[in-house]
């Protein structure tokens, strides 16, 4: 399989989160048979997987994949796969750091779970909890281990750890010239999506040539420059004795912390690698979809400066650092500035 460079893909920022490569992988089952059958073999028993397809025919067993499935008290999986028989859960991590919630974890006393809900589905006969993730996830051994006592504790319910690395052999294996050509193919675009994100690291020549460009070097010192930038924004908010700030989880395409008010995320500050490219604003701040209604309602009171609705895991609304600042003799403290009015309305309205 050929893949493509990001900017050539036709999901080029289009596919950039956890739920929209979920809702892709679930669109591509769909659509294609052969591609949901090796995807059905990974996750399930294969006298499973083969039953399932041999009796597609039949209208009564209709499959029907699904996403972000509402399980009241029990959490939201990613996908649920029903059939007449068989009600499956698969939960998807994408990035290596992001941690798992309570939900989503089996514990023999948490009532509020897949597993739990799981449970009490006694109408299907067969049953299946399902984690995708990363190779390299970070939380692996917690999944490990409620999987490894789910098996002991409810053995007829199936469970196992899969990984995107193996939904990318899946894809090599069918993505072949067939009349369609690979490179032309959804399920190839795809596969170029995850072959960037999760495959072997390769450079294009021009990628090459830049790398051993010296320019290139001074870039990254001016990237270093960036990130001692915002460590000294945190530090002098640090000074302030009400504000708790979040110990920084690191992820591919950010930089930045989050100020905290007890167990509550109030505002994020830092670089987002796809909002700076496509808004050509190296530092940015604000708030996403589920955060405290005050703290979202306070960012927008206490900012009155320019916000954009932007794509993540879920909608953040965001504004940004303006140029000058960064010209000014004290970057630090002059974003601090503009940023410290809006910390304080947050600290003082959020509960």
């Amino acid at each position: 399989m050929t893949t493509k460079p990001n900017r050539q893909n036709i999901f080029h920022k289009i596919v950039k989160y956890e739920n929209h490569y979920t809702q892709l992988l679930c669109n591509l089952m769909i659509r294609y048979p052969d591609f949901r059958h090796e995807v059905f073999r990974l996750f399930f028993p294969e006298d499973l997987a083969n039953h399932i397809r041999d009796m597609e025919s039949s209208a009564a067993n209709r499959i029907n994949i699904s996403t972000q499935t509402h399980l009241q008290t029990d959490g939201r999986p990613d996908i649920e796969i029903t059939t007449d028989y068989l009600c499956a859960f698969i939960e998807v991590k994408l990035n290596i750091s992001c941690p798992p919630m309570n939900t989503q974890i089996y514990s023999k006393d948490n009532d509020n779970s897949y597993v739990s809900n799981l449970k009490r589905n006694v109408s299907k006969k067969t049953r299946c909890l399902i984690y995708l993730v990363p190779h390299d996830w970070e939380n692996h051994e917690i999944f490990q281990h409620g999987v490894d006592q789910l098996r002991v504790d409810e053995p007829s319910i199936h469970s196992k750890i899969c990984y995107w690395e193996d939904i990318l052999k899946i894809i090599r294996r069918l993505d072949k010239p067939t009349g369609e050509s690979s490179k032309e193919s959804f399920l190839g675009e795809f596969g170029g999506l995850l072959e960037n994100r999760f495959g072997s690291v390769t450079f294009s020549a021009e990628e090459t040539k830049m790398l051993y460009s010296p320019q290139f070097t001074a870039n990254i010192r001016i990237l270093e420059k960036l990130y001692k930038l915002i460590d000294d924004v945190k530090g002098i908010a640090k000074t302030k004795s009400y504000i708790d700030i979040k110990p920084e989880v690191a992820l591919p395409d950010s930089c930045g912390f989050y100020f905290k008010k007890g167990d509550k995320d109030l505002l994020w500050f830092g670089t987002w690698i796809d909002f700076w490219e496509e808004e050509g604003a190296p530092l940015c701040f604000g708030t996403y979809e589920s955060m405290e209604p005050e703290a979202k309602q306070a960012f927008l009171t206490a900012y009155t400066g320019v916000t954009k609705t932007y794509p993540g895991t879920e909608p953040w609304t965001i504004g940004w650092i303006p140029e000058d600042d960064l010209n000014s003799d004290d970057p630090a403290s002059t974003i601090w500035k503009r940023l410290e009015p809006i910390v304080e309305k947050l600290y003082a309205e959020v509960k």
